[in-house]
């Protein structure tokens, strides 16, 4: 993913949520994910293989992008976690294995909640999330987990989260 500087990041955030693809309330029948098998059953999207291999091969299914994956695809973001410091360097691969495990826990309950990017230099790593809980999931446990410090900035409308970790 290009870096994405502040100013368009806000930009594309001010477009409305229906403009990025969420299913419409009460849309008739199935739809399935092509990237990531989340299925759309009953008004929601559910992480669910028993309901995916239920689904995928009947004739009314639909195919398509959810929500996170499109998100995903066009670079759209919800949360920015910057991660600074020292420790790093000794606790790069703890930070990353965390994050992940909070985003695989995260989509069980909501298939949506998806870390979109993740850039790591040499004294910082950046990840970019699709939805704003699992931001602050990811931020809460390195802060608990390390003893950072956290720093937490809304963009306009509380539509895009920026938080700050550091630790020396």
């Amino acid at each position: 993913m290009a870096k994405l500087e502040k100013k368009d990041i806000l930009s594309e955030r001010s477009e409305p949520r229906y403009h990025m693809g969420k299913s419409p309330k009460g849309t008739e029948g199935i739809i399935i994910c092509k990237k990531c098998q989340a299925v759309y059953y009953k008004k929601a999207w559910h992480n669910d293989l028993s309901l995916f291999q239920l689904y995928k091969n009947r004739e009314k299914t639909k195919y398509t992008l959810c929500p996170a994956c499109k998100k995903i695809q066009q670079g759209f973001i919800e949360g920015i976690i910057i991660i600074e410091g020292k420790f790093l360097k000794e606790h790069q691969k703890e930070l990353l294995a965390l994050s992940k495990n909070l985003e695989e826990k995260s989509t069980l309950n909501n298939p949506l909640n998806k870390i979109v990017d993740i850039e790591k230099g040499k004294d910082k790593i950046i990840i970019y999330t699709a939805q704003i809980n699992l931001a602050k999931s990811i931020a809460k446990a390195i802060k608990s987990a390390f003893k950072a410090r956290m720093e937490i900035k809304w963009s306009h409308k509380n539509k895009l989260v920026y938080i700050n970790i550091r630790r020396e």
